[in-house]
């Protein structure tokens, strides 16, 4: 690899400078205990002012050096200025090696064996040990070794004695196999550096990509949240009319019609609902809002309310989980052991599905467990992405959407709630949630859910819809109930209706939560229930499944509805409010 053949060629030696300057400190050490040695050996054997000059004018050197190194790590040089830095440096050694080369021949005597000995040593340790930490920059290297070996090569070649010119002519084979082995740790540092700036570049370009990606998918999960209303709109008016409509049909193929039509609204309703979830946990968009509360009442309720799903799969659902308090959000947990609940009942194929719970210190494991046929360990983590279903190429939408394991991913995300999956084939499976256990439970609202048919014939309903296919749906709806119906498209519409006309106070009014000239519903029937001094019944109806809305709408003591509403959930609703 030519490295100044590539992009990173001045990024590159740049980054070797900063090297040079940051293994130094090391190299000083060395050199400040090399000096000190040479100073004490030496002391009685030469002129002792002359050494004493040169050991100060060394140490001296090496301050200046030190110093150098310091100021450069304050300043940290960007860019060419960096250069300038690795001159300066390559000059300190120079002066440095020139020091230790004048050391020989000014205080070392030709015959002395021993003191030539003691200088080869030296000499050669420091071109060792030297040449690691500045061959990153190769001028500081060669700066160094060549002025400081050169004068004692030249004596030693210079000496009439055999064994000193072999010493000799082994010495300057040394310096060169060094300052050539130098060039190698240069190129290898050098390519190490390259493949360093290649990987931060594409680690770096990884990052740009992830974050378009992830900007994408949070815009279209807002887009998507904010144009719930409109999207759930035309749905929810086709429930209303297939609703009406049932009550005209007379014989038995127009109603198999009926039911295969709201067959199909109800799984188009599920659908939307789903990618709705979806979309608004991505944007982040969903309120948690967690409580302590009582784990075996909710699942309870939830198993109680789901065991007609199970006995239509020929199931027995069973629920044995310990009376332990928990912290998570109501709603949203319960929507995950639902959704949870549904997959294996509906995918387990086996006879069984069980709810238990473990202790773990301070969290409980809540299991849910099936003897079905299992998953294999190369699907474990597919099952939880969007639209993924095993065993259903043919997308028989009778076997579910592949959305609820994804929803129930992200919710457990949303909720910090750890979830695994374990899997045995022709054993079962076993889909596990880990809470965190608290001491105090706080009540829990129940869901009344299968509410009885009730007779709405005679009810007087006031409806504000300011979309005229919903309001003409509603409209045919509840007037195929008998239902007496007063409508408007807006609050001003019905008072001046009201006004026109000796009304009695209505037994429930049903509002759309978002009206024309950025008027609620909620605004409507506080001003209705002022009129006629009386807290009616009412029913918001939103396309927004947010829970901020349904917060707001509950301390208005108002039931809220969800678009698209089903005919037979809407008049259940309906009686239940009536009843009551």
């Amino acid at each position: 690899m030519k490295v100044a053949d590539t992009l990173y060629t001045d990024q590159i030696k740049q980054e070797q400078i900063r090297t040079l300057y940051t293994q130094s400190v090391y190299l000083f050490l060395g050199l400040l205990v090399l000096m000190a040695g040479i100073l004490i050996y030496f002391l009685d054997k030469t002129d002792n002012v002359a050494l004493l000059v040169w050991f100060v004018v060394n140490v001296s050197l090496l301050i200046l050096r030190a110093i150098l190194v310091k100021r450069f790590h304050k300043i940290s040089p960007q860019g060419e200025s960096v250069y300038t830095w690795g001159k300066l440096f390559a000059l300190s050694s120079f002066l440095s090696g020139c020091l230790w080369g004048i050391f020989p021949i000014i205080f070392i005597e030709a015959g002395d064996l021993v003191g030539t000995t003691l200088m080869i040593i030296v000499l050669m340790g420091m071109l060792s040990t030297s040449m690691v930490p500045l061959s990153s920059y190769i001028p500081a290297y060669i700066s160094f070794s060549i002025p400081a070996m050169l004068p004692l090569i030249v004596r030693l070649l210079s000496s009439s004695s055999s064994m000193l010119l072999l010493v000799g002519s082994l010495f300057t084979a040394a310096l060169i196999a060094h300052v050539a082995f130098s060039f190698v740790i240069n190129r290898n540092l050098a390519t190490s550096l390259q493949l360093r700036f290649e990987n931060l570049d594409l680690l770096k370009g990884l990052e740009e990509q992830k974050e378009r990606a992830e900007k994408a998918n949070k815009d279209k999960s807002r887009f998507l949240a904010a144009t719930s209303h409109d999207l759930r709109q035309p749905l929810h008016a086709m429930d209303l009319y297939l609703g009406a409509l049932k009550n005209v049909l007379s014989t038995g193929e127009q109603h198999e019609l009926l039911a295969k039509s709201q067959s199909s609204s109800k799984a188009l309703a599920e659908l939307l609902n789903a990618l709705m979830d979806i979309s608004r946990l991505d944007a982040g968009s969903i309120n948690i809002d967690k409580k302590t509360l009582a784990l075996k009442p909710l699942l309870d309720e939830i198993c109680q309310s789901m065991q007609g799903q199970a006995a239509q799969q020929h199931l027995s659902l069973k629920c044995n989980v310990d009376d332990v308090n928990v912290y998570s959000d109501p709603i949203l947990f319960a929507r995950m052991v639902r959704n949870l609940l549904s997959n294996a009942i509906k995918h387990s194929k086996g006879s069984q599905v069980f709810i238990s719970t473990e202790h773990q210190g301070d969290n409980v494991t809540l299991n849910i467990i099936d003897n079905g046929k299992g998953i294999v360990d190369t699907e474990l983590e597919n099952i939880f992405s969007e639209f993924y279903q095993l065993n259903n190429p043919e997308r028989d939408r009778n076997k579910g959407l592949g959305l609820g394991l994804a929803i129930v991913k992200r919710i457990a995300h949303q909720l910090e709630h750890a979830i695994s999956v374990s899997s045995v084939l022709a054993q079962g499976s076993t889909f596990s949630i880990r809470l965190p256990v608290k001491n105090e439970a706080e009540e829990i609202q129940q869901t009344q859910s299968d509410i009885e048919r009730f007779d709405l014939s005679g009810l007087f309903t006031i409806i504000i819809e300011d979309e005229a296919s919903v309001r003409d749906a509603m409209r045919l709806l509840l007037r195929s109930w008998d239902c007496e119906v007063l409508m408007g498209d807006s609050l001003a519409a019905i008072d001046e209706a009201l006004d026109q006309a000796d009304y009695p106070a209505p037994d429930i009014i049903i509002s759309d939560y978002r009206l024309r000239q950025n008027q609620t519903g909620l605004e409507a029937v506080k001003s209705l229930r002022h009129r006629f001094e009386r807290d009616i019944p009412a029913i918001v109806v939103t396309g927004d499944t947010g829970k901020e809305i349904a917060q707001q709408i509950s301390r208005q003591r108002c039931t809220v509805a969800y678009k698209p509403v089903n005919a037979d959930n809407f008049q259940a609703m309906i009686a239940a409010l009536i009843s009551n």
